[in-house]
């Protein structure tokens, strides 16, 4: 089977993990009770296989599979039992399914399994790469006031998320008043990060660029963690669905917005080609407009929150394509490119004017 994936930039790579197959699917769905009648699509997005399938006698639904290594079902389960918080605060996410007998996942060998039903609304940016910016100030616009109501449902649930590992977002290292020691207590928990961290001098490399920043205040809410127009479905400019809240955690708002805007508005790609990198300045005005006409937000939080904001989940993508899938060359690039690049860019001129932008905007 001929499958492509997203990869970390502009080109199509060979994905990851093997695309789910017919039979793959066929058996998946029997343990939840349901009965294939095909693969109508496969996502081409990283990190795991998913799918949509055909099923009798109803609407088609997701087939999503992870390495063990990468999600747990008792990770699963978090994450699903905060999407039930959502949908009972009226948020339009992507419902899991239940096994007959009441369980969320299926644990087969080195996979886990989980089913979802569709997000409502179009999915009009399924084929576009990471760090996309919205088509227009109207779809920017939506999306900040969706995230506002997200940040509203959300709130009141108080788990304390999952520990740090493999692809897992976060503020933890961000939001710490002493972060390189924070990163040298996460390095020390995860043996695979800290054998491919071995024989580099990483602390006079990280070090100064995580210098400059003082720490963004710490959330109490939870947030997304990933929200960008890829993992929304849409209604003419409106939000109508919310999909993959795998990087959800305690945040808290500020912290999420900061987040959005550095995975919608700076065009990351273009840095990783040592071209000048594009920020969406409209864009980001929109989204923060939509945010603040739909509930408050303590807009200087999210300025000191934008340069940190890729931080956690940059060293869990070392982690993941050092340790989990042996791609050394992506794991350099996560965390020359993607990690460290994304600071320096920080300091330059284009990203202290994006800080300024949405700190001004508090006084606007």
């Amino acid at each position: 089977m001929t499958a492509t994936a997203h990869g970390m930039g502009r080109e199509p790579v060979d994905p990851d993990w093997p695309p789910i197959t017919e039979d793959e699917a066929r058996a998946v769905l029997d343990a939840w009770g349901m009965e294939s009648r095909g693969v109508a699509w496969r996502s081409p997005r990283p990190f795991s296989a998913a799918a949509l399938v055909d099923v009798t006698g109803g609407e088609a639904v997701f087939v999503k599979r992870h390495h063990r290594l990468v999600r747990s079902s008792d990770a699963l389960a978090v994450e699903h039992a905060f999407a039930r918080h959502l949908l009972a605060g009226g948020q339009p996410v992507a419902e899991v399914i239940d096994r007959p007998g009441g369980t969320t996942t299926l644990g087969a060998g080195e996979w886990t399994y989980e089913v979802q039903r569709r997000a409502p609304g179009d999915d009009r940016y399924r084929d576009a790469l990471a760090w996309t910016p919205y088509r227009d100030a109207g779809d920017a616009r939506g999306s900040g006031a969706a995230l506002a109501r997200f940040h509203a449902a959300a709130a009141g649930w108080d788990h304390p998320g999952v520990p740090a590992g493999v692809l897992t977002g976060g503020s933890r290292i961000a939001t710490d008043p002493d972060p390189m020691s924070a990163v040298a207590r996460l390095v020390g928990s995860r043996p695979g990060l800290a054998a491919w961290l071995a024989g580099r001098d990483w602390e006079a490399q990280l070090g100064p660029l995580l210098e400059p920043w003082e720490a963004p205040p710490s959330g109490s809410g939870w947030g997304h963690g990933d929200w960008h127009a890829t993992n929304l479905m849409w209604s003419g400019s409106e939000v109508a669905g919310i999909v993959d809240v795998g990087l959800a955690g305690p945040t808290g708002a500020e912290f999420d917005t900061a987040v959005a805007i550095e995975r919608a508005v700076v065009g990351w790609l273009d840095l990783a080609e040592g071209r000048p990198v594009p920020v969406d300045w409209g864009g980001v005005a929109a989204l923060l407009d939509g945010y603040l006409a739909t509930r408050p937000l303590d807009l200087p939080g999210v300025a000191r929150a934008l340069p940190l904001a890729h931080v956690d989940f940059a060293l869990s993508e070392v982690e993941y394509f050092a340790a989990v899938v042996g791609d050394p060359v992506n794991a350099e690039l996560a965390w020359d490119g993607y990690l460290c690049g994304h600071l320096a860019w920080w300091a330059g001129p284009g990203g202290r004017r994006l800080i300024d932008e949405v700190q001004a905007g508090a006084t606007r």
